[in-house]
């Protein structure tokens, strides 16, 4: 066993000692090929210096300078720079093997790369590092970000949207959307709604797009039923049906309303491009109080920007569907809808008087137009009078939008045939048609929103009630005949 250990012993040293001849051999090959670079360079020198001094020599003619002397000093400074680069790497190599130091500089090295990138080519960084949310079949002209305004929604204070510059929105979709970056980094896609089923109020809107959701065109959003977001009347004025003082939303609350689609669109390649997202708040029509908080109107006594101009100025090209029923059973719907207990004819009777009473409280000092416009005067009136007076609110639409962008349709219309105007709105939305027996399964679906057996038993208004209201409605009803070269919508079977 000692022999054994003492064997061992001397092995181990025997293996040290053959370390170290190898060491010091390598060191020996190191000087010598320094020795040999500095002889060569001594060499060349003296044969420079033997050149000049021949007496042949002479400045003033042109000759070539030996190869040797252009070669050779470099070569020799060339050898020692790289010994130099050499010698580093290999301690940074030993270093970087041995401990967590690596680490460390293999991430600083990409840190570096990448923040040279973002700064001399951010084009390139935004295209191919960034685009985390983004389907990579799209051309140059798609790529473009928008960017909104710097501080663009501050608390406290409505949204500019006249004050925005135009979206460049992406060719890839039917739909209008467009790419930014919300949290300053990943790009995401945005989208505006197609088309906004604008109204009116107990006119059948909701019962219109439960069956128009069935398309499968038609994407679902997180709004409200997955229909309406009041965003345009009401939420971004901290507006609600009876409150003025709620919390005002952005606009990137609105769109995030629509995210969910977007996603779809987004993650869809191109499968889904012909799909489309829909706003289906009927209050976009006639709800205009929130004018003297739009940063254009500031300061003036009559609106000079309203809803249909910050639309416009989002999506010009955008369409309206616009369900418009007769404004008097239109108003006993309603009220039935907004009060629920405690309703009866006489009752309903004695709330449109008031309300007319109040309207003509408010037009002694103010224009119809400013009173349909007042936000006060809306919360007075608990039977909503003011809606059902139609060609006044449809009028400030057609000041900015082309009739060719709206399609209205009588609700008495739809009820009758149901599957005729469903075709109607898929062809006016440009949505592919459906098979017949599709279409008769959609129609012939049940009605939202019906009757309860308790209001029924109420039977109808009061004669004398629909004729006081039909004197009220008569000119706004004359006006949206001759606005759309309709007689149907006199409505004037009592």
């Amino acid at each position: 066993m000692e022999r054994a250990g003492l064997m061992n012993r001397l092995y181990q040293k025997g293996k040290k000692l053959n370390w170290a001849n190898n060491s010091a051999q390598k060191t020996m090959n190191i000087l010598n090929k320094q020795s040999e670079t500095v002889t060569k360079s001594d060499e060349v020198s003296k044969r420079w210096e033997e050149y000049i001094e021949d007496p042949n020599f002479n400045d003033n003619k042109p000759r070539a300078i030996p190869m040797e002397y252009d070669r050779e000093p470099l070569d020799c400074v060339t050898s020692r720079t790289l010994m130099k680069l050499k010698n580093l790497f290999r301690f940074l190599w030993r270093r970087i093997r041995r401990t967590y130091f690596g680490l460390f500089v293999i991430a600083f090295v990409l840190y570096c790369v990448l923040l040279a990138y973002s700064k001399f080519f951010p084009t390139w960084y935004s295209q191919n590092i960034l685009y985390q949310n983004v389907s990579p079949d799209h051309n140059q002209e798609e790529l473009r970000i928008y960017h909104r305004p710097k501080n663009f929604s501050q608390p406290g204070v409505v949204d500019d949207i006249i004050g925005m510059k135009a979206i460049p929105f992406s060719n890839r979709f039917k739909n209008p959307c467009w790419y930014e970056k919300p949290d300053g980094k990943t790009l995401t896609l945005r989208c505006l709604p197609y088309f906004y089923l604008v109204g009116v109020d107990k006119c059948g809107t909701t019962d219109l797009f439960s069956r128009l959701l069935q398309h499968p065109e038609l994407l679902q959003t997180s709004a409200l039923n997955g229909k309406e977001t009041h965003w345009w009347s009401w939420r971004r004025f901290g507006y609600d049906v009876f409150t003025r003082n709620g919390r005002l939303q952005s606009f990137e609350d609105y769109l995030n309303v629509f995210d969910i689609a977007a996603k779809r669109l987004n993650d869809s390649s191109g499968n889904l491009r012909s799909h489309i997202i829909c706003d289906g708040s009927p209050t976009v029509f006639w709800d205009f109080t929130g004018w003297p908080f739009i940063t254009q109107n500031k300061g003036l006594e009559q609106p000079k920007v309203l809803t249909p101009h910050c639309i416009s100025h989002l999506t010009p090209n955008v369409k309206f569907i616009l369900l418009l029923r007769n404004p008097i059973e239109r108003l006993f719907s309603d009220y039935l809808f907004i009060k629920r207990k405690n309703v009866s004819v006489e009752d309903f009777d004695k709330e449109v008087k008031n309300s007319w009473n109040e309207l003509q409280k408010c037009t002694e000092t103010l224009d119809i137009r400013l009173c349909l416009f007042d936000k006060s005067l809306h919360m007075k009136t608990m039977v909503r009078l003011l809606i059902g007076m139609y060609s006044y609110y449809l009028s400030e639409w057609f000041k900015v939008f082309p009739r060719q962008q709206f399609l209205i349709i009588r609700t008495e219309d739809y009820k009758a045939d149901m599957s005729g105007t469903l075709k109607k709105v898929f062809e006016f939305l440009q949505m592919d048609p459906l098979e017949e027996k599709t279409m008769k399964q959609i129609a012939s679906g049940d009605h939202v929103f019906e009757r309860t057996e308790a209001h029924k038993k109420l039977g109808p208004m009061l004669l004398s009630t629909k004729k006081f209201l039909y004197e009220i409605y008569r000119y706004s009803m004359e006006e949206l005949s001759l606005m759309l070269n309709d007689k149907r919508f006199l409505w004037d079977n009592l």
